[in-house]
């Protein structure tokens, strides 16, 4: 069984998480990671960790007839 829950960060780095629907005694295991705030939105690196995809890497940058050839 799988359970997602957010918790805040007490005093003293500590986390409380109540009513969970375990047997007492159960072992379980915890994962925590933390969730980005609204000011890491849009700092310095707004594309870091985003998907990107090469439609055609070898291709040109530009259309051919754009192009002028000097004489």
């Amino acid at each position: 069984m799988t359970i997602h829950v957010t918790a805040r960060v007490e005093n003293g780095g500590r986390v409380v998480v109540d009513r969970l629907p375990f047997e007492t005694g159960q072992e379980v295991e915890l994962t925590i990671v933390t969730i980005a705030s609204h000011s890491d939105v849009g700092g310095r690196y707004p594309l870091h960790g985003k998907p990107y995809r090469y439609e055609d890497p070898f291709g040109p940058s530009a259309h051919p007839d754009d192009w002028e050839a000097g004489s």
